[in-house]
């Protein structure tokens, strides 16, 4: 395990995420745009130093209702590493 690449957070209410994450945390923006999703409007890839953080704009009423799951923290990334050429048979 080598690190956490990236955190999704899943908010209805991206604009006031990103001015938290930009103007209180210093985050830039990587990445932004729409996207034609049942449940999300809007993606926003945000960096700082080496940690990424993904926000997803939820339609409103209809992540949380339709899919029974709350907004926050849905999803998190992870980088790998194995010295030993046997590794993914070993703990797979």
């Amino acid at each position: 395990f080598i690190k956490i690449d990236h955190i999704e957070i899943v908010t209805e209410n991206l604009q006031r995420c990103m001015d938290f994450y930009i103007n209180s945390l210093g985050f830039n923006i990587i990445n932004r745009y729409k996207i034609t999703s049942r449940y999300f409007s809007e993606t926003v890839l945000l960096a700082h130093n080496q940690i990424h953080i993904e926000l997803l704009a939820a339609r409103e009423g209809q992540y949380s209702q339709k899919q029974n799951k709350p907004l926050g923290l849905r999803l998190s990334a992870y980088s790998l590493h194995f010295d030993h050429p046997m590794a993914l048979t070993l703990i797979a």
